[in-house]
């Protein structure tokens, strides 16, 4: 009798390997031309940086002696320090190949895209134009100008795609009642980097708004209020274990203080950037005022919509939510002492924007639809315009940074030649007015194209040239001599560098 219980077992269990298999391969077939589109557009607009690119961060990360692991715990991020430190076992960077990095980059986001798409695909609409804006506005989550820092930190740039499809799962979870899962997601994506649960908590509210069916209700209000604090709770106790490890001396401080500060300094600064963000997406478009003309028409859309149709309580509840993921966007930065609202915080701003397109979907105007396809199609290719001056400036920037440190070494060389004396140390400073970027890049590309030889002019020389220099201060004398009141426009090495025994005083013009 055992044994034909066993058989019976046995033939049970291949039965249901099989049956997942199948269902397996069927959710393969429907998913991977979703997967591949996401792929292929992400290629199109960030394909540029597949080519060897870094900025400062990336640099220091090439000759730092852990790998920037100790850098990771302090900040919170377990799991990057984790990964980090098991490559560094086998003799291997992040940088060691920012080709293949990128690469991997984009394969991981285009999987989050593709979590993203299965939340609201069954919100899309059947016209083929107004689907394609729909679309688009699901696309703008990591297809925008803001977007393009995250991927010029190629030491980092795996990271942030990880912690935003651990995220994205966390919300897939969270909406099939897989709470221990969608913990466990959201756990994984905040010790990757905290700005994933804010990029969660968006998702969630918007989300909720669809489920609903915008109908505001006490109910509809209790879930958004669940979800986005379980997010934001995932991103306290990330701090909260840092604060613990500070405090057991098992990490230094991480710098990164926490507290009020000047509370109407920080929301000054808060109004600025979102004006500025509104107006020119944060210096990366135009100053046509286009992020705020696209939300006023979706806005003055579905308002419309909702007056005429005795459905006041779904407008509120769309500007609800519409307000509250842009407010969710300063929480990181007003937990901070000190406001601070790069690109790779602020992108979201375009999540928001891209859902609220996607959220008008929900309102029956066929003829709108249509309208509001083409507006999508027309402001995400905007982006990809300006995406490219982006990416191309970039590429510019580590280039003449490349060619600033050969002239430098050059004359190192030179100099060695002639004198007899090897060079091992190196002071830096600044002359009257060195610039974030350079003078050939566009204007828009300054928060994301700050030249490397500005921040860590050491470090790349090593990583240029091989040659590792010794770090030294600029002495008041060499200073007051050479370079006090200076203010250079171009490269001049004559002027800019001196070599005086083993040390080399530089100016960075």
């Amino acid at each position: 009798m055992s044994g034909k219980l066993f058989v019976l077992y046995h033939i049970n269990f291949e039965r249901q390997i099989m049956e997942r298999l199948v269902r397996f391969k069927e959710r393969l077939k429907k998913g991977l031309p979703g997967y591949i589109l996401n792929l292929s557009v992400l290629l199109v607009f960030w394909g540029g940086l597949l080519r060897k690119s870094y900025n400062y961060d990336t640099v220091y990360h090439m000759v730092v002696d852990d790998a920037d692991v100790m850098t990771r715990i302090r900040g919170g991020r377990y799991a990057a320090a984790l990964i980090d430190y098991a490559l560094l076992k086998f003799g291997l960077r992040t940088t060691d190949n920012i080709s293949i990095t990128i690469l991997l980059s984009l394969l991981i986001l285009a999987a989050a895209m593709y979590a993203v798409r299965s939340l609201f695909e069954k919100y899309a609409p059947d016209d083929k134009l107004a689907k394609a804006g729909f679309y688009c506005g699901l696309g703008f989550v990591f297809l925008n100008v803001q977007f393009a820092e995250l991927l010029m930190f190629s030491e980092y740039s795996i990271y942030y795609a990880l912690a935003y499809f651990a995220a994205a799962l966390g919300v897939l979870f969270y909406f099939r009642k897989k709470y221990p899962a969608a913990i466990l997601m959201y756990a994984i994506a905040v010790s990757f980097y905290q700005n994933s649960v804010v990029f969660a908590a968006i998702l969630s509210a918007f989300y909720i708004l669809a489920d609903e069916k915008m109908h505001l209700s006490i109910k509809a209000v209790l879930r958004e209020i669940t979800a986005v604090m379980l997010c934001m709770a995932m991103g306290g106790l990330d701090l909260i274990s840092i604060r613990i490890l500070e405090k057991l001396d098992i990490i230094p401080l991480s710098g990164k203080v926490s507290g009020l500060g000047d509370i109407s300094q920080k929301l000054s600064d808060a109004f600025g950037s979102f004006v500025l963000l509104n107006k020119s997406g944060g210096g990366m478009l135009p100053g046509l005022w286009l992020p705020f003309i696209f939300e006023m028409m979706i806005l003055a859309a579905v308002i419309y919509y909702c007056i005429k149709e005795h459905k006041a309580d779904g407008a509120v509840f769309l500007l609800m939510v519409c307000m509250g993921s842009f407010a969710l966007l300063y929480v990181i930065p007003f937990a901070s002492f000190e406001f601070f609202f790069p690109p790779r915080l602020s992108f979201c701003f375009f999540l928001a924007q891209g859902l609220l397109l996607v959220s008008a979907y929900l309102c029956d105007f066929a003829k709108t639809h249509r309208l509001l396809g083409l507006a999508g199609v027309f402001y995400l290719f905007v982006h990809f315009i300006f995406a490219d001056f982006i990416v191309t400036d970039h590429l510019v920037s580590n280039a003449l940074d490349e060619v600033y440190v050969n002239m430098v070494y050059e004359e190192i060389l030179k100099y060695e030649k002639e004198s007899g004396i090897q060079v091992t140390k190196l002071a830096v400073m600044k002359d009257a007015y060195a610039p974030s970027c350079y003078s050939q890049l566009s204007d828009i590309s300054a928060p994301v194209n700050a030249r490397t030889i500005d921040e860590v002019p050491v470090s790349i020389i090593q990583v240029v040239t091989g040659r590792d220099l010794e770090k030294t201060d600029m002495p008041a004398a060499i200073r007051d001599k050479y370079f006090k009141d200076k203010d250079w426009d171009h490269f001049d090495a004559d002027e800019q560098l001196v070599i005086e025994g083993d040390t080399a005083y530089w100016c960075v013009f």
